[in-house]
C-alpha cells in the first residue's frame, strides 16, 4: 500500500515520534510510506524516513504516487486529509484534543473535525471508549491499534546483571529523580511532581531533580523546588543517556493524557516509576505490579510512594525488572503495524468493491 501521514509539524515531540515509529514499522512490512508536514525538521529522529515538507497538506500528488491510505494525525489535519480524496482516510487519535484545557477556545472546531465520518484508530482502548462516550457508536468506527515503544533503543541495559542497585543505595550519593513533560500543559501534572520532590527533600539529604521538556524551566517551577539539571528538546538517544543516570521517574499525569511515552520508555530502561491511576498507565498490564500507583493531584502520595521505593531494595529491584519486562512484551512495533495494515486493507477492499459496483 501507499500510505501518507499528515502532520502539522515534524518537530521533536512524543506525538510526532509515535507517527514516525508507525511509519517505520509499516515500511518494514513492505509498504511505501511518506509523511507530509507543513513545518519543522526531523533530524532528531534516529532512523531514516521519507518526510516531505509542503505548503498545503492537501496538495495533489504526482501521478503514480497517490496514496491508497491517508492518515490524519491531529484534529487540524482531518479537513485536508478528506480533501486529498484518497481511497481510504483514517484519523489517528493519540489523545482526545477536546479534553485538553489549553484548547478550550477551539473546542467547537475540534468537535467538528471529529464528527466527520472518518474511521478512527487509537493508541489505546481507553481512547476508543472515550470517543464512543462523546460521539456514540453510529457516527464512525473506532479501532485500537496500540502503542509502540522503541525497545531496541530504550532498553534495560542492566537486565543481565545478577545484582544491580542504583548508586545511591551502594554509596552515599545523591538520588537522581527525573520529571519529564511541559509544565504549562496541565494534563502532565508537573506541578504535582515538583511538590512531591520538595517533600522528598525534607526526608532525604541528597535529592537531585532532573527536568526534561520541550521548553526551558520556568521561574514558577523553580519556586516550587529547585531544578538541578534542565534539558530542552532532548533527542531520543539523549533521553536514553538521561535515563541511564536516573534513579526514579515521577509521572503524575491526569486522565486527559493520551499515553505517557516517557514513563513507558523509562520503564523499558529499567527505571522504577511512580504513576497516577489513569486509564493509559493502568493499561500497560492487567497486573498493575509494574509501578507504584497513586491518585491524581496527590503530591504527598507521590512522595510517600517514591520514598517507599527508595528505601526498599527488594521493591526497587522488582520494579527495575518488572517494568522493563512489561514494556518489552506489550508495545511491539510489528504488531501495531499489522493492526494498521489490516484495518487499512479492509477499508481499501471495500472502497474498491464500491467503485466496481458504481462503474
Amino acid at each position: 500500500m501507499n500510505i501518507c501521514y499528515l502532520l502539522e509539524s515534524a518537530a521533536l515531540g512524543g506525538g510526532v515520534r509515535v507517527v514516525f515509529d508507525q511509519a517505520r514499522a509499516l515500511i518494514k512490512r513492505g509498504h511505501r510510506v511518506v509523511i507530509r508536514s507543513l513545518k519543522g525538521d526531523h533530524d532528531w529522529y534516529p532512523y531514516p524516513l521519507n518526510v516531505n515538507y509542503v505548503d498545503r497538506l492537501d496538495m495533489p500528488f504526482s501521478q503514480g504516487h497517490e496514496p491508497d491510505v491517508a492518515i490524519c494525525t491531529y484534529w487540524t489535519t482531518v479537513a485536508p486529509g478528506i480533501r486529498l480524496a484518497a481511497p481510504v482516510t483514517l484519523h489517528l487519535c493519540q489523545g482526545y484534543e477536546g479534553d485538553v484545557i489549553e484548547l478550550k477556545s477551539v473546542h467547537p472546531d475540534i468537535v467538528f473535525a471529529y464528527s466527520q465520518r472518518v474511521p478512527k484508530i487509537t493508541v489505546g482502548q481507553w481512547l476508543a471508549d472515550r470517543l464512543y462516550e462523546i460521539y456514540g457508536k453510529d457516527l464512525f468506527p473506532v479501532f485500537t491499534v496500540d502503542q509502540i515503544v522503541d525497545t531496541s533503543l530504550f532498553a534495560n541495559r542492566k537486565k543481565n546483571m545478577k545484582i544491580w542497585l542504583p548508586k545511591f543505595l551502594r554509596r552515599q550519593l545523591p538520588i537522581n529523580i527525573m520529571v519529564v513533560g511541559d509544565y504549562m500543559i496541565s494534563c502532565k501534572g508537573i506541578a504535582d511532581a515538583l511538590k512531591a520532590v520538595a517533600i522528598l527533600r525534607q526526608e532525604f539529604n541528597h535529592v537531585r531533580l532532573i527536568r526534561a521538556s520541550l521548553f526551558p524551566v520556568t521561574e514558577e517551577e523553580q519556586r516550587i523546588t529547585p531544578v538541578d539539571e534542565s534539558y530542552v528538546k532532548l533527542y531520543p538517544r539523549q533521553m536514553v543517556s538521561m535515563f541511564m543516570k536516573t534513579d526514579l521517574l515521577l509521572a503524575p499525569s491526569l486522565p486527559q493524557e493520551g499515553f505517557g511515552l516517557p514513563a513507558a520508555e523509562a520503564m523499558a530502561c529499567g527505571i522504577p516509576v511512580v504513576l497516577t491511576k489513569i486509564p493509559s498507565y493502568l493499561s500497560f498490564d492487567s497486573t498493575h505490579d509494574y509501578a507504584c500507583f497513586v491518585d491524581i493531584h496527590s503530591p504527598e502520595a507521590i512522595a510517600a510512594c517514591a520514598s517507599s521505593i527508595l528505601k526498599n531494595r527488594l521493591q526497587y529491584t522488582r520494579l527495575h525488572r518488572r517494568g522493563a519486562q512489561v514494556v518489552q512484551n506489550r508495545f511491539d512495533s510489528d504488531k501495531v503495524a499489522e493492526n494498521i495494515e489490516k484495518i487499512a486493507e479492509s477499508f481499501l477492499t471495500t472502497a474498491k468493491e464500491l467503485k466496481v459496483s458504481i462503474n
